[in-house]
């Protein structure tokens, strides 16, 4: 196969780069507006999570694939982290055993510390930090409380949540020590 020149000179380049410039391609358009939906997706998490509704909540976790809790157990001066591995499809049967405190807003003896508890005292004031992960507004970006977000059949959903109990009489998890 032979090249065919071009004629034109120096207008051509210059023509399709302002082309491009001017309609830039989905692929690049796209980021803008998948970061503005993972923000709404999380201001869209907090309410029914605010209001310990499983139903609500359970919208936003992955159907088919996995999703991490994350819990750090600070006891005297201990601190433990766990960590629990969930298939979506088991996360009904998660939130009435292992997870029933994460989501559950008890008024008369609520787990200090546990991811309903800083979404009821805390609101829906979080803030982005690097990478799909949510902290409190108030938080370091280190804070053991957050929400991390992954992409699954083209939408957002909760891959990690974060959360931590406190006291000298907190229970240690049952795997630990």
């Amino acid at each position: 196969m032979r090249a065919v020149p071009t004629r034109g000179g120096w207008w051509v380049p210059a023509f399709l780069a302002l082309a491009l410039w001017a309609n830039p391609s989905p692929s690049q358009a796209r980021p803008a507006a998948d970061e503005a939906s993972l923000e709404a997706r999380m201001r869209a998490f907090l309410t029914p999570a605010a209001r310990a509704s499983a139903d609500s909540v359970a919208a936003f976790f992955p159907r088919s694939g996995d999703f991490t809790w994350v819990r750090t157990t600070h006891s005297g001066d201990r601190d433990v982290t766990g960590i629990w591995r969930f298939r979506g499809a088991d996360l009904h049967a998660a939130h009435q055993g292992p997870l029933n405190d994460v989501f559950t807003i008890n008024y008369h003896g609520q787990t200090v510390g546990s991811l309903a508890h800083q979404i009821q005292i805390r609101g829906s004031r979080w803030r982005r930090v690097p990478g799909n992960r949510f902290v409190p507004a108030d938080a370091p970006d280190s804070s053991p409380i957050y929400v991390q977000w992954r992409r699954e059949d083209g939408r957002w959903v909760v891959s990690v949540i974060g959360d931590e109990i406190f006291g000298a009489n907190a229970p240690l998890p049952a795997w630990c020590c």
